[in-house]
């Protein structure tokens, strides 16, 4: 769901790409728990009339309050996406996943957006693959040592 002219539409998210995220085991489990009884065409989380939550409702009613009781006042709602990114790249994960989880078109994408987050791979590369690969050198540079 998104604003068009201040009309809730629905439709695919922008970009119109599909979006994985990962949910870890708790959260799937609380969510089944507040889920419980409903239809499933029932949104999971509605507005005080019903309808979808707007970001910026959930932000004043929830989010602010929140977040300024664990020292983390003015947080927005948009950088959290920016940091399940970092978070999910620190961890090691592979650039096509997240690529997936925000709903980008092209792995490159991810990588502008990124691409600096990735640790240098030049030093473990050389760490890993120099030893094994310096008895196939003909004219190798000799070892600084």
């Amino acid at each position: 769901m998104t604003l068009v002219r201040g009309v809730q539409t629905w439709g695919t998210p922008k970009g119109h790409e599909r979006r994985e995220v990962p949910t870890p085991r708790f959260l799937v489990d609380e969510l089944t728990a507040h889920l419980a009884g409903r239809d499933p065409s029932d949104l999971a989380f509605s507005g005080v009339k019903g309808g979808a939550l707007r970001a910026q409702v959930f932000q004043r009613a929830v989010l602010t309050e929140t977040a300024a009781g664990l020292a983390f006042g003015g947080l927005h709602p948009h950088p959290l996406r920016h940091t399940a990114a970092s978070l999910a790249i620190a961890s090691g994960a592979n650039i096509k996943v997240v690529q997936q989880m925000l709903g980008h078109k092209s792995a490159t994408m991810t990588l502008d957006l990124y691409g600096h987050l990735f640790p240098t791979s030049w030093t473990r590369w050389l760490t890993e693959w120099t030893p094994q690969l310096g008895h196939m050198c003909t004219r190798c540079v000799p070892d600084p040592k």
